[in-house]
């Protein structure tokens, strides 16, 4: 029995509905395993050369044709993506912005010890403290840019104000510029002498 593209093929003599019945038999299977020269079926994805196909007259693609530019902006979504597919290699330095981070999505787990660093923290975030000692009479500048009134308290009183017995900061008040306008610094005078410390929140950290 002789064979057409490894099908053994009809014999001849037999009868005439039975070839024909054979015959349907034979073009079938040669279309699903896409044997037929020319039809939309031939066009089947063959595994053997990695090449796709959409199964119809349009085109195949072969392995490594599609290219970034192939590839339409947005057209590769969350659910394309398999679980565990990106890792930190595929990830470019600084690709990830704050934009990128829903909020609250970076917990404490999610953060190596000491990655926090000063320089890190925006200004204002923190509060901002600062020390000095005053002298009896003594108007004291307190150092920074403060975004509101700063808190002062007297860490230590070595000296009290000679004629009245009185210690502390008086009259703390926002230096004011020509026009009338605050400029973040802040003073007050010295009754006593004493250590002081001032804490709020400024533009310097």
């Amino acid at each position: 029995m002789a064979t057409d593209r490894g099908l053994p093929a009809i014999p001849r003599g037999i009868d005439r509905s039975l070839t024909n019945y054979l015959q349907s038999l034979q073009t079938i299977v040669l279309r699903l395993s896409g044997m037929v020269r020319g039809s939309d079926e031939s066009r089947a994805v063959r595994v053997s050369d990695g090449s796709v196909s959409t199964g119809t007259a349009t085109a195949s693609i072969g392995q490594g044709s599609v290219l970034t530019p192939h590839i339409a902006d947005n057209a590769i979504t969350s659910v394309k993506i398999t679980d565990g597919a990106v890792t930190d290699t595929k990830i470019a330095p600084s690709a990830v912005t704050s934009r990128a981070i829903a909020s609250g999505a970076v917990g404490t787990d999610s953060m190596a010890g000491k990655c926090v660093t000063a320089d890190k923290i925006a200004d204002g975030v923190l509060p901002t403290m600062i020390t000095g000692t005053a002298v009896d009479g003594e108007e004291v500048h307190i150092h920074g840019q403060w975004l509101s009134q700063p808190g002062v308290i007297l860490s230590s009183v070595s000296t009290v104000q000679a004629v009245t017995g009185a210690f502390g900061a008086i009259g703390l008040q926002e230096i004011l510029a020509a026009d009338g306008t605050g400029t973040g610094e802040w003073k007050f005078t010295a009754a006593g002498n004493f250590a002081w410390l001032a804490m709020g929140y400024s533009n310097e950290q």
